[in-house]
């Protein structure tokens, strides 16, 4: 199952503030890196999986840079989890 690409910022809060009943995973990083590639791997796997509880999403930093000082995201790849 593809992951879903969040934007811009306003998308990102949106996914956070307007999802009531399951978890947000958000993965934000520099998606041609590889661990960022790795991770995306794995949560592709694990999505259908976790969908009755949770919901992914991916953010690249380069382009959606409303975070990078809030979050402190200075890594090739970090995920967060919203509830």
């Amino acid at each position: 199952m593809a992951l879903r690409s969040l934007n811009t910022g306003l998308e990102v809060d949106e996914a956070i503030y307007k999802e009531k009943t399951k978890l947000v995973i958000i993965r934000f990083g520099l998606p041609e890196k590889i661990n960022c590639k790795r991770m995306d791997k794995i949560l592709e796997k694990i999505t259908i999986l976790i969908q009755d509880i949770a919901i992914v999403f991916t953010v690249d930093v380069e382009k959606v840079i409303d975070f990078n000082e809030i979050y402190e995201l200075y890594e090739d790849c970090a995920i967060m989890f919203f509830f």
